[in-house]
Formats: C-alpha cells, sequence, structure tokens
C-alpha cells in the first residue's frame, strides 16, 4: 500500500471534533510505521496540537497504490478527487450529514467510493441499514488519558453549549430556580477553547453537562468521563454507543426538565458523598478507557493493514 492521505478542507480555527479525529488517526498510523498523512490546503490546525504529517495539497500527486479518505461533508475537493489514481474511502464520523446535497440520491459506491469505515456501531448500523453498505469497519475516535485525566475537582458544571444553547440556558435556569441552594454553583462552559485548557477545565469539573445533539459518537461525553465527571445529560444517539445506566445519567434532548432535575441530583450526591455517584465516575472511566489510543491502533491497523 501506498500512502494513507486524510483530506481535510477545515480551516485552522473551525472547531469540529472530525478534523481533531483524523490528525489523531493519522499520528497513531504514523508511528505504527505507515506512511499517513493529513492534506489540509488551508493549515494545520490552531485549536489542539497535532503531530501529524502535513501535506498543503499544492500539486499533490497521488499514485495507484495511495489511499484518499474523506469525510461525510464532501467539498468540490472530492469531485476533483475522482479523476486521480488511488483508492478512495469514507471515514464517516455523522452519518446525519452524509445525506446532503453533495451525495443526493447516489449510494456510495456509485459517487465514487471504493471502501466506508465508522466511527461508531451507531454509524455502521445506518451504513448497511440506509446506505446498502454491509460489513463498515468501526474504528473509534481516540481518547488520549495522557491529556484527558481527572485533577483536583471542584464542586461546579462543565459543559458545551454549542450545538444547544437554548437547552443549555434552560437547563441551568431551571436548576438553579428548583434548587436555590445550588445557585451558587459555577458554571463553566467549554466552546471555542483549545483542547489543553478544555481538558484542563474537566480535569477540574465534578461534573460535566452533556448537550450532544444529532451525534455520530459524541466524543466531549468520553473526554469528560476521562477525566474524571460524573456525566449527566443527552447522550444525542450517536452516545448510545457507549451511554450505560452505569456511567451515566442519560436523556433524549427534549427530556430538559428530567435532565436539570438529575443534574442537581448529582450534585447534591457528590457534595454529601454518594457512592452511587463515585461508581457512576467510575464506570465512566472505564467507559472512557475502551477508546484509548492503543485499542484504535489495532482498529487502524486492521482496517489499513488488511490493504497492505
Amino acid at each position: 500500500m501506498g500512502r494513507i492521505l486524510f483530506v481535510s478542507g477545515a480551516p485552522p480555527d473551525g472547531l469540529a471534533g472530525g478534523v481533531k479525529v483524523v490528525h489523531r488517526h493519522a499520528e497513531l498510523l504514523a508511528g505504527m510505521g505507515f506512511d499517513a498523512w493529513v492534506v489540509a490546503p488551508l493549515g494545520r490546525p490552531v485549536w489542539f496540537r497535532s503531530r501529524a504529517p502535513l501535506l498543503d495539497g499544492n500539486r499533490l500527486r497521488v499514485g495507484a497504490e495511495d489511499v484518499l479518505v474523506f469525510g461525510e461533508e464532501m467539498d468540490r475537493v472530492f469531485t476533483a478527487a475522482l479523476a486521480l489514481p488511488g483508492r478512495r474511502e469514507l471515514y464517516c464520523q455523522n452519518h446525519h450529514y452524509l445525506l446532503h446535497d453533495r451525495l443526493g440520491e447516489r449510494g456510495l459506491a456509485e459517487a465514487g467510493f471504493h471502501g466506508v469505515y465508522a466511527a461508531s456501531r451507531t454509524i455502521e448500523g445506518f451504513l448497511e441499514g440506509v446506505m446498502r453498505w454491509p460489513g463498515a469497519d468501526v474504528v473509534v475516535p481516540p481518547i488520549d488519558p495522557a491529556l484527558f485525566r481527572p485533577g483536583a475537582k471542584t464542586l461546579r458544571i462543565a459543559c458545551l453549549p454549542r450545538k444547544l444553547p437554548e437547552q443549555a440556558a434552560f437547563i441551568r435556569a431551571v436548576f438553579r430556580r428548583m434548587n436555590p441552594d445550588l445557585a451558587g454553583i459555577e458554571w463553566v462552559e467549554i466552546a471555542g477553547r483549545h483542547e489543553e485548557e478544555v481538558a484542563e477545565i474537566l480535569a477540574g469539573s465534578a461534573v460535566f453537562l452533556s448537550l450532544a445533539r444529532r451525534e455520530g459518537l459524541g466524543m466531549a461525553a468520553l473526554e469528560a468521563m476521562a477525566a474524571g465527571c460524573a456525566v449527566v445529560g443527552f447522550h444525542g444517539m450517536g452516545g448510545l454507543d457507549y451511554a450505560t445506566a452505569e456511567n451515566g445519567r442519560w436523556f433524549m434532548s427534549d427530556e430538559a426538565l428530567s435532565c436539570a432535575a438529575a443534574l442537581a441530583e448529582t450534585v447534591r450526591g457528590l457534595e454529601r458523598g454518594d457512592p452511587a455517584v463515585s461508581a457512576m465516575v467510575e464506570a465512566g472511566r472505564v467507559t472512557a478507557a475502551h477508546y484509548a489510543p492503543g485499542r484504535v491502533e489495532a482498529q487502524l491497523r486492521a482496517h489499513f493493514g488488511a490493504r497492505g
């Protein structure tokens, strides 16, 4: 096999979990001896540290043994790539974006893909049941325990309200109105921050409010679990890959009132040292460990090694 080329059209400041994942996969593959690169015409991201080998795409020559990997948000670069030699693969990290105008009514093979793999079992099921592409490999995002790890905890609530700002505001207002004795609890929003700052906030936060929506997997909750947070909130459907009654308090996105009540119960449990909440936190850390880089390396090798 030739090179593995992850094609990214994201701007350097474009905060999207999918961008981070392809950089992490390229890092892992390069560390295992694969000739893996991220093709990023707009440059290296500035909101997380990436050690992935980078190509700017200018005068890029693609050989017949090379593998071009695209995300589900196909842009004009994919259309241009149809004329190139080599193998074209789709790494689908969120199936909710797959059936946009770029794909239209075409199937994946008809659109020009030779192979497809998925970031979760949820996506794998969609690819088989809706897209009629059976047997897609699952290669999950890595959650680095050296970065996302527990620290000295403060009784505060961290959240990422980017996808659901109105629900976030509503849950916070209900939480304070129904629990005036908890009105002084600090809330910290982690949107728009560098990954290392996010990890630091999660390390010091006792609770993470998950505001996932239309997810293929949902990395934020997993990163919070790895950092030792008690996770309460929405699983965003994709989070059903890992969400259990043992590792969090999980809800559908229209269950805001129940979510606010569970948030208060969890905070009170932490205040009184409830062993049930401690067990939930530990179960979350065990869950996040299933996404450790070493496990992801094995999945990457199984997928790309078969083509070596």
